[in-house]
């Protein structure tokens, strides 16, 4: 929904509200009308919204004449509220677009990278400065350094544990890296076993002791499920 139409449904209802006390108390004095209108927009004065603000000094500036016209009619007051709304709304939309400059990069790139590649980290200790590094450097490449920089410095001083949390925080998801199954210890003995029990047999000559060690926890493994 854009900034106007945000004004314009906001103040649509307490307009034509204000037509129909007019019309049905034609006596009624343009202040007391305005006060009557402040009430049906929820403010207790003008200066509390910029827009109404404008919206009523425009019309008490007119001549009584003029401002009873547009009273008069909610297809009059519409298009002169309208045209003030916006003026109101594309000020604000330049508001908005001068923040994003001076904050120096787009705030919906920057949660699309961090979404993307935030979670790249495995929750590790010892792959946290590979990431970080990684992270970075391609946070430039994306015009997102400034806020991935201080989303790291603030990570940087905590455990990895602390770290998952925060960033689950943003809405990344880190999943931890299972530690690698340990391979059992096979003895020179029993490598020297296996050898024996190959004999000469040229197929198995070259084996090394890295793959002698493996065929006896093949061997040890088979026979243990049985």
């Amino acid at each position: 929904m854009t900034a106007l139409d945000e004004l314009w449904m906001w103040i649509y209802e307490p307009l034509h509200e204000l037509v129909a006390e007019r019309t049905g108390n034609p006596g009624k004095s343009w202040a007391d009308l305005r006060a009557y209108f402040l009430e049906r927009a929820g403010l207790l004065q003008s200066s509390d919204n910029a827009f109404a603000d404008d919206l009523l000094t425009q019309l008490d500036a007119l001549s009584d004449s003029d401002r009873e016209v547009l009273l008069g009619s909610s297809d009059k007051m519409d298009a002169f509220a309208y045209g003030i709304a916006e003026q109101h709304a594309d000020a604000e939309t330049d508001d908005e677009a001068e923040a994003e400059t001076e904050a120096g990069y787009d705030e919906s790139a920057w949660q699309k990278y961090l979404a993307e590649n935030g979670a790249n980290w495995d929750g590790d200790e010892a792959s946290w400065k590979q990431f970080k590094d990684w992270f970075l450097y391609y946070a430039e490449d994306n015009g997102v350094t400034e806020p991935a920089t201080a989303l790291i410095t603030y990570l940087d001083s905590q455990s990895a544990e602390d770290r998952i949390a925060s960033l689950a925080q943003y809405g990344v998801t880190i999943v931890r890296s299972q530690p690698a199954a340990e391979t059992p210890e096979v003895d020179d003995a029993g490598t020297e076993s296996i050898r024996a029990a190959l004999g000469d047999d040229p197929m198995f000559a070259d084996l090394t002791e890295d793959q002698l060690r493996q065929m006896l926890v093949e061997v040890r493994d088979a026979m243990g499920a049985r």
